[in-house]
């Protein structure tokens, strides 16, 4: 994971690549417009100035255009439009650092995925079929699908549409491309993104992203804060540069995080309470009391738009590793 700033400087110091004809459209983009583009919005994000709602939208608009232009670019400038898909991705949704977009896969298809902070992986719908014919060529199984949208103004709505039996390769993606095909067909055709979920073939181990391996290494030796849990997530950089409590987007990717953890039995969820006081000079002892993940968010969400200092959200909502958990993070760990 690196950080947004970082980025940015690698991109001001590139040489605008030189198979790119400037003035000719490729696909839906000029590319010297929407280098600008990105790049400006990017840079406004890092400077810590929150984007509003038209500049969001702006942006979600570009760079489904550029995902979208992606088999348009000269070869040899993937890289470089790569890496404004990934300053994209970061300013819209406000990381601090930057994912990256997954294990490599068959004709650069990985590169046009976006990454949300927290490490989840979708694909345009024009590219959908090609990354889960690439994700079975490099051994991999399709567990589902989900359309997702992103509001400009936060969050993220999505539309489950399928869960796929765990089958032999040829099996598995003859069943996950005719059930995209249903999907693209379907009347949500203003959900431009398509979420897969995969796993290694014949694996038997949760789907979770890099952020959330984290989390549950971090849980081998304590509870978890929800601030910490937003730095094991990805969501916020340590030491984080912002003050301020995370925002409708950064709530979100760690809520479904956690709803991937909660629904794979690997954690609880809830809040700490205090039994005692304890005698002085020792710590009180507490007990971690699990919630629905509704009221858990519900005090999130209230605790994050009041706070006027960093105590009054930081330490709304506690995690806690279940023996699943603890197992998973120790095998990921090689602790096993």
């Amino acid at each position: 994971m690196r950080d947004l700033s970082d980025l940015l400087e690698e991109h001001r110091d590139a040489y605008f690549p030189a198979e790119t004809e400037k003035g000719r459209d490729y696909g839906m983009i000029d590319p010297v417009m929407i280098d600008a583009d990105i790049f400006g919005w990017a840079s406004s994000c890092a400077s810590e100035l929150q984007l509003d709602t038209d500049a969001r939208r702006g942006l979600e608009q570009v760079r489904l255009e550029l995902g979208e232009s992606w088999n348009d670019l000269p070869v040899a400038a993937l890289p470089y439009y790569a890496r404004l898909l990934r300053l994209a991705d970061a300013a819209v949704q406000g990381c601090e650092a930057v994912p990256s977009p997954g294990p490599p896969l068959q004709n650069g298809i990985d590169l046009v995925a976006r990454v949300d902070c927290n490490g989840e992986v979708v694909w345009p719908r024009s590219h959908a079929k090609d990354a889960i014919r690439s994700l079975t060529a490099a051994g991999f199984e399709t567990l589902g699908l989900d359309l997702r949208k992103y509001p400009p103004d936060g969050g993220t709505h999505e539309a489950p549409w399928s869960s796929l039996e765990p089958t032999v390769n040829a099996t598995n993606l003859e069943q996950a491309l005719r059930s995209l095909e249903a999907a693209l067909d379907s009347e949500l055709v203003d959900y431009p993104w398509v979420l897969i979920t995969y796993r290694t073939a014949g694996g038997s181990d949760p789907v979770l992203t890099r952020g959330e391996v984290d989390l549950l290494a971090d849980g081998l030796t304590d509870d978890i804060s929800f601030d910490n849990a937003l730095l094991d997530l990805g969501l916020r950089r340590n030491p984080t540069e912002r003050n301020e409590p995370p925002d409708a987007i950064q709530i979100d990717a760690a809520i479904r995080s956690y709803e991937r953890l909660l629904n794979a039995g690997l954690i609880r969820l809830g809040r700490i309470w205090y039994i005692d006081g304890g005698p002085p000079g020792r710590l009180a002892p507490v007990e971690h009391v699990a919630e629905p993940l509704t009221q858990v968010r519900a005090r999130v969400e209230e605790s994050c738009r009041t706070a006027t200092d960093w105590a009054d959200w930081a330490f709304s909502c506690w995690s806690v590793n279940t023996s699943d958990g603890d197992a998973v993070a120790s095998k990921r760990l090689g602790r096993a």
